[in-house]
């Protein structure tokens, strides 16, 4: 019952929020920046702040628990992936959006994930920025990247890193010249490591041969697994966020609709007259 329901306002929330009618009359999403501000600006600033995103993705993972339990022989479902390797990202992400330093993200800077990555992903940008940092590591020209050509890329006293760093800068210019992005760099990088985020773990994830190296076919398979993670965490975001705005969240803070979805939890209690018809009556 209560995953029918909450269906139902996905549903008529999505057809409220649409920006206009396609050319075959269906709902045409909001463009991404629009709904990260309005999703995740829960005080309704102008701004984000990285509390607000957490709360943001905690709302989501409720969200996507509303149907029971998960099966122990299935694992995790798709919604607790996506929250699972946003959490993992967004921090870094954060930061580097950040390139006034305010511990905030103005709609301006919220709009470098649409205009920049999510634009860089669909006209194939990025995947030709991989190539080309690749072919710039791989300094002995066998299609695969050693240990060694790894740390020599990331060594923040060599000039490889200047190399790469250019080729992001020229592509992504979020700070003010390529010097200021080196910096940025080596400064998340020295956290990871601090995190005990270690170069064998990096290379253990990429390297699924267990060569010890990651070659050019390695590093395709995990940017076209990552290119699929984020189309379809945006989709999700431009699908079900309207919706958790519109509710304030399911933590009952901010927001308005029906005065934040905290008490849709046991939506099965729910008085008689709540609900769907509720909602459609507040149009």
């Amino acid at each position: 019952m209560r995953v029918w329901l909450v269906a139902c306002l996905v549903g008529d929330v999505a057809s409220q929020m649409t920006h206009g009618v396609g050319p075959m009359g269906q709902g045409m999403q909001q463009p991404l920046d629009e709904v990260l501000m309005q999703v995740f600006d829960k005080s309704h600033d102008g701004k984000v702040t990285m509390p607000e995103v957490s709360q943001s993705l905690d709302a989501f993972a409720a969200m996507g628990a509303m149907g029971g339990p998960p099966d122990p022989g299935k694992g995790p479902n798709e919604m607790e992936v996506l929250i699972k390797a946003a959490k993992q990202v967004v921090p870094t992400l954060f930061e580097i959006l950040d390139a006034d330093g305010s511990k905030s993200l103005t709609k301006r800077e919220l709009s470098w994930v649409s205009d920049g990555l999510e634009k860089s992903i669909k006209n194939g940008a990025l995947r030709n920025l991989t190539r080309a940092i690749f072919e710039a590591a791989d300094t002995n020209d066998d299609e695969a990247l050693s240990p060694a050509e790894i740390s020599a890329a990331i060594s923040p006293e060599g000039s490889l890193l200047d190399e790469i760093v250019e080729l992001i800068h020229a592509e992504f210019p979020i700070r003010k010249d390529a010097a200021e992005l080196k910096a940025l760099l080596v400064r998340l990088a020295g956290e990871l490591g601090a995190a005990d985020v270690s170069l064998s773990a990096g290379i253990k994830w990429l390297d699924a041969d267990g060569n010890g190296s990651i070659d050019r076919k390695e590093v395709g398979k995990a940017y076209k697994a990552f290119k699929a993670l984020f189309l379809k965490g945006t989709q999700t975001l431009q699908t079900m966020g309207p919706m958790l705005a519109m509710f304030g969240g399911m933590d009952g803070g901010g927001g308005g609709g029906m005065g934040g979805m905290g008490g849709m939890g046991g939506m099965g209690g729910m008085p008689p007259g709540s609900g769907r018809g509720r909602g459609r009556g507040s149009r």
